[in-house]
């Protein structure tokens, strides 16, 4: 039987016990859960809002009195500077008494400090450019007459910010600030006794790591309002303890388990009977559609990217060609995903390929030959190591699936880096891998876990469906991923 006519079914049954039992206690209950949970949520959203409140008030003090300790900086180091013309050694000595890891001069869009000369230039210098080089450039683009271009880099573990300003056309001086210079700055906005008492708070960097407090305990409240920073403190994050210590369901409990505990316990089973069910469907729904979004979202891009590869080849005939050939294997795909959701919708089975079986080289290479230019685009790098040749497997657009989800996984999380694809052959199948060295934003070790991304969740379903395994090792130098797959005509577990 479908699933909509048994949800059918099931409604007009609750409907008809609900009516005839538990009219008289249903008008008792709504209205109490009206009164109660209207009153939980307008509590709640005023916790909400104070505590972002609090955020901000928080971000406008750490910004205004760390701007204050660098404007203090650039005005001691011009100074300094002030008709001097040897900058060199001005400057290192400066480095040296004012305590900035790092300052550098120009001059007509000219490095004088440090010293464009390789020979000039220090040891320590030279290692300091190098970890400042990103930072210094994203600084100094954001400089203007009137505004002080600010960016952070990591030196020495530390997050470091990185500011620029004209001292005078045509100079410009940048001098770094390490976060330990302006602790105190944190400590004395962050560590508040009037609001520590109700709200716990997280000041986290730009690369996702917590930096006050700096004592390893968990974050104290279950939820938190989330505030970013601007200007000095871009791309910072503030977390704030919601307190939810006015907006207990106690009274919700009671208004509903007393009148049951009085003589109505088939009122509420069958009430609970009916919302269950509804809310496993509108589950259903939303995982649903969840799904469809996250499939659909790789191939548009890919689709995207060959739009634009044929504008860009437009005299180039041969290149058309293979940009229209993989247009019409991504459209295809797409019609087979929208097909596939329908009938899930409507409680049928899905559709498996019922083809001969393919070699599972094939498959990757003609996968990787399509995504390549979205997989380059996000840049990444790609090396290839095919090396199991000989072995087939069934279920090619499962397959296919798989490798475009760790795709899209790469392309979304490990943005630059360098990936590489290999497959071999095992003793019962084949093992498919997939390394990158960038850097995730939480690490797990074995299965996919809540909270790792609907991709890999998609991926160890699918291995694990077809009689595999899956295998996610994720830390913050890079990912590997491991899909073990039985070969064609070898019975599933």
């Amino acid at each position: 039987m479908p699933a909509n006519s048994v949800m059918d079914r099931m409604v007009r049954l609750n409907a008809i016990t609900v009516a005839i039992v538990t009219v008289p206690l249903l008008v008792i209950i709504v209205m109490a859960i009206k009164t109660i949970l209207s009153d939980k949520a307008a509590s709640k959203a005023r916790a909400v809002d104070a505590a972002r409140q609090l955020a901000k008030s928080h971000a406008f003090q750490i910004i205004s009195k760390t701007d204050a300790v660098v404007a203090q900086q650039h005005e001691q180091t011009r100074k300094i500077l002030s008709g001097i013309t040897d900058y060199v050694s001005i400057l290192r000595r400066a480095v040296h008494e004012l305590s900035p890891p790092f300052v550098a001069l120009f001059e007509d869009g000219r490095r004088v400090f440090p010293p464009e000369e390789n020979a000039m230039l220090l040891i320590q210098e030279r290692q300091m450019l190098n970890q400042f080089g990103t930072a210094l450039r994203a600084a100094l683009e954001k400089t203007g007459a009137d505004e002080r271009g600010a960016a952070w880099a990591t030196f020495q573990g530390t997050p470091t910010l990185l500011t620029c300003e004209q001292i005078e056309p045509p100079r410009a001086l940048c001098i770094a600030t390490r976060l330990d210079d302006v602790q105190r700055i944190l400590d004395e906005v962050l560590a508040d006794p009037s609001t520590l008492s109700v709200n716990s708070t997280e000041l986290i960097d730009p690369w996702g790591r917590r930096q006050w407090p700096l004592a390893s305990e968990e974050f104290g409240a279950e939820q938190a309002a989330i505030y970013e920073l601007s200007n000095t403190f871009r791309n910072w994050t503030i977390r704030v303890g919601v307190d939810t210590s006015s907006t207990s369901t106690t009274p919700l409990i009671l208004a509903i388990s007393i009148p049951v505990i009085v003589g109505w316990g088939l009122a509420l089973i069958a009430l609970i009977r009916f919302q269950s069910e509804s809310a496993r469907q509108n589950q259903m729904r939303a995982d649903s559609a969840a799904r469809l979004s996250h499939d659909l979202r790789t191939p548009i891009a890919n689709l995207a990217i060959y739009v634009e590869l044929i504008a860009r080849h437009g005299r180039d005939n041969a290149a058309i060609s293979r940009c229209c050939s993989a247009l019409e294997t991504e459209i295809g795909r797409l019609a087979d995903i929208a097909d596939n959701t329908l009938r899930r919708s409507r409680g049928l089975p899905q559709k498996r390929e019922t083809g001969p079986a393919v070699v599972l080289d094939d498959v990757v290479q003609s996968t990787l030959s399509r995504y390549e230019p979205l997989l380059l685009k996000s840049g990444c790098t790609l090396k290839l190591d095919t090396q199991a040749s000989e072995v087939a497997v069934e279920d090619r657009p499962a397959l296919e699936r798989i490798l475009i989800n760790l795709i899209d996984n790469a392309r979304s999380h490990a943005a630059g880096a360098n990936v590489e694809i290999a497959t071999r052959k095992t003793n019962s199948g084949v093992l498919l891998l997939m390394t990158d060295d960038g850097p995730q934003p939480t690490a797990v070790n074995g299965g996919v876990k809540e909270g790792h991304g609907l991709g890999l969740k998609v991926v160890e379903e699918l291995a694990h469906s077809r009689g595999g395994s899956f295998k996610a090792l994720i830390g913050s130098d890079g990912s590997r991923f491991e899909v073990l797959l039985p070969a064609a005509g070898t019975e599933k577990n």
